[in-house]
């Protein structure tokens, strides 16, 4: 899977491919070791995957993460931006952290914290549709088969009968500097969703082409709807990727609310006030009008208090020491 040109392949091809690159299924999958690096401890796969794939049913060109599409003018520096879109990337990360702040609430990540291992909240509020800096990457090549041929209506996913779809294959042996940092797993997670995706996040930077990072090749092909089926049926049209899960409740209702507390939209301004290529101080009032504009600024809602955290608790409890044996502390890489 080297083509990184425009030659369309037929989709029957993915099907060569799914196989070879199916990720192994637990029980009995590879075991995850607890690297360090600045005093945190960080859950990685064993042994470390070679690459990394990522599928879409169609290209988009520049191939950027949701926290900056939709926006007017991409630069490299926030300022240059319009107020709209500079506001709109403010209110994109203000939900992130919001998504966070109720991630706190879940007996798993409580777990997490006593056992000092990091979790990366705003990798998770990605793979839970929120609009971040990340791009989603799976280390199962059918995971992003899946993604590739297959849409989401109203009714459920659904396979994707024309067009051109697209799988990105990220070579990690090709990325300059350490592949822990540069992508980062999210796939071994008390969370279902995550796991079931086995999924990774690569963090890209404002105005940066996914595609023109060298460790990054991909493939074209003509959709087809047989092809498409076959992934569909896969993973139980979407059922085992998407299985039911309280914080993609919350998620939803986050990416959907009309109000957001004004802490956290001041919170995320000082952020990128913060940052050298961010908003400058003196546009800070002006931003943060034009989010207000976009939204309520109120109080904070805190949304999983209407979960049934009991349930959660009762859930985690029965799996955490399964959880744990697939935990070694081996240190592979660190």
């Amino acid at each position: 899977m080297e083509p990184k040109g425009p030659t369309v392949y037929p989709a029957d091809d993915l099907l060569k491919m799914s196989d070879a690159f199916r990720a192994p299924e637990r029980p009995g999958e590879a075991k995850w070791f607890l690297a360090t690096h600045e005093d945190r401890l960080y859950l990685h796969p064993y042994p470390f995957p070679e690459v990394l794939f990522r599928g879409q049913n169609r290209r988009y060109t520049p191939c950027v993460p949701s926290m900056f599409r939709g926006l007017g003018t991409l630069s490299s520096t926030m300022s240059e931006m319009p107020v709209r879109d500079q506001g709109l990337m403010v209110l994109r990360l203000a939900k992130s952290w919001w998504f966070a702040s109720e991630l706190e609430e879940h007996p798993a990540m409580k777990w997490a914290n006593e056992e000092r291992i990091y979790v990366d909240k705003i990798a998770l509020a990605q793979h839970y549709e929120l609009e971040t800096g990340y791009l989603d990457v799976s280390h199962d090549f059918n995971v992003a088969a899946f993604f590739a041929t297959c849409c989401r209506r109203d009714a459920g996913w659904q396979p994707q009968t024309d067009g051109i779809g697209i799988i990105y294959r990220v070579d990690l042996a090709k990325v300059p500097q350490d592949p822990l940092q540069f992508a980062q797993a999210v796939g071994l997670q008390p969370l279902p969703r995550p796991e079931q995706q086995r999924a990774w996040v690569i963090e890209v930077p404002l105005a940066w082409d996914f595609e023109s990072h060298p460790a990054v090749s991909w493939i074209q092909f003509r959709q087809s709807e047989a092809v498409s089926r076959h992934f569909l049926e896969l993973f139980d049209g979407g059922a085992k990727l998407f299985p039911p899960d309280p914080l993609a409740v919350v998620a939803e209702q986050i990416g959907k609310a009309g109000e957001i507390a004004a802490d956290l939209v001041d919170r995320a301004i000082d952020s990128f006030c913060q940052d050298r290529n961010g908003i400058r101080s003196q546009d800070r009032s002006t931003v943060r009008h034009a989010v207000s504009g976009m939204t309520t600024l109120g109080n904070y809602v805190h949304l999983m208090r209407h979960q049934d955290t009991a349930a959660m608790e009762r859930a985690w409890n029965a799996q955490k020491d399964n959880f744990g044996k697939f935990v070694t502390t081996r240190p592979v890489r660190s």
